[in-house]
Formats: C-alpha cells, sequence, structure tokens
C-alpha cells in the first residue's frame, strides 16, 4: 500500500475493492438495524412479540442503545471524554449488541424460520453482526469515548 504524507498526517492509498466492501458492510448493518427496529416495532404494536420472537433479543438490543442518552443530555459537554455514567453506559450497551444479535441469530436457526419473513429477519442479523465485527476488528466496538 501507498503512503501519502504531509508532515502531519500520513494518509494510505487502499484498493477500491476494499473500500466497496467496507461501504457494503456499512449498508448491510445499518440496514439491518433499521430493519430490526422498524420490524420489532411493528411486531410489538401488532401483535405483542413475545421473548419467543426471533426479533426479541435483538430489538431489546437496539432499544438500549437509547439509554444512555438522557445521561448524555445532563452531563457537561466537557465532559465527554471522562469516565461518567452516560460514557459506561453507552460501552455495555454497545459492547452487548453483537452478542445478543449472535443469540437472536441462533434463535432464528434453531426455531427453522423458512418462511419470507424469517429468512428477512435472519439476514438483518447477519447484516448487523458482520458490521459489529468489523467495527470490532477496528477498536471501535465497544464504543468507549475515553482513553
Amino acid at each position: 500500500a501507498r503512503v501519502l504524507s504531509d508532515g502531519l498526517h500520513s494518509y494510505e492509498q487502499v484498493s477500491l475493492t476494499k473500500m466497496v466492501l467496507l461501504w457494503m458492510s456499512l449498508i448491510a448493518g445499518l440496514s439491518g438495524l433499521a430493519y430490526i427496529f422498524v420490524m420489532g416495532l411493528g411486531r410489538t404494536v401488532t401483535a405483542g412479540m413475545g421473548r419467543e420472537s426471533r426479533l426479541f433479543y435483538p430489538f431489546l438490543s437496539i432499544i438500549a442503545l437509547f439509554i444512555p442518552v438522557p445521561f448524555f443530555l445532563l452531563q457537561s459537554f466537557l465532559r465527554l471524554g471522562d469516565v461518567t455514567p452516560a460514557s459506561v453506559l453507552l460501552a455495555v450497551v454497545t459492547g452487548l449488541l453483537p452478542l445478543v444479535m449472535a443469540i437472536g441469530l441462533v434463535v432464528g436457526v434453531r426455531r427453522r424460520a423458512y418462511g419470507v419473513m424469517g429468512v428477512l429477519d435472519i439476514s438483518a442479523m447477519v447484516g448487523v453482526l458482520q458490521w459489529l465485527i468489523v467495527l470490532a476488528v477496528w477498536g471501535l466496538l465497544p464504543l468507549r469515548l475515553w482513553n
């Protein structure tokens, strides 16, 4: 790989294939998150989604991503890089996300989801899980605002 530098920053030239794969990973992950959130809301409102649903645990983990928000709103902006209850909660919730997606995937596969909705549910979880793995490999998961 070719590295360019301006004296202050170094930039590595990467192949187009790698960039396309990373963008596809991002799109699959965000699409999966949106699908699980929307379908989870819809199933909760219409049918009262229970623990037996394949999207139950993944949906709860996505809802849990909103738990740190009020804590961040109550703290000073200057404390974003500190270890605070909000940042610890964010790290815990984002750290559990891949585990919960994997549990949802196992539940979906064990329940033999062969219908169209089952295949879509499992595809969404796989999309999110592969994206979370990419983020973890980069050291971005769990999301820690301190270092």
